[in-house]
């Protein structure tokens, strides 16, 4: 299969993402992928995010501040990874 290059285009890779909290929690971070063949399946510090993604996006509801790594894995087996930083907005 001839399959476009998968690459993660949010978050940007070694960037940190600040997060505002809601009722003690942090809101949900989107995730972006492009390329690929899909669907699409995500995983956040080698946990699974629950369904397949079609559409290349999927969100994740971090547990706390501090280093998360993103890897996308498509259906032929491509995968992208990026590592960023998790804060809290002031």
């Amino acid at each position: 299969v001839d399959a476009p290059p998968l690459g993660i285009t949010f978050p940007i890779a070694g960037s940190t993402v600040e997060l505002s909290g809601r009722d003690g929690a942090l809101v949900e971070l989107p995730l972006a992928a492009k390329g690929g063949v899909k669907p699409l399946h995500w995983l956040v510090n080698g946990r699974p995010l629950g369904e397949m993604s079609w559409r290349g996006e999927a969100f994740w509801q971090p547990d706390g501040e501090g280093l998360a790594r993103i890897v996308v894995l498509d259906r032929v087996g491509q995968t992208a990874t990026v590592e960023v930083w998790i804060s809290r907005s002031p």
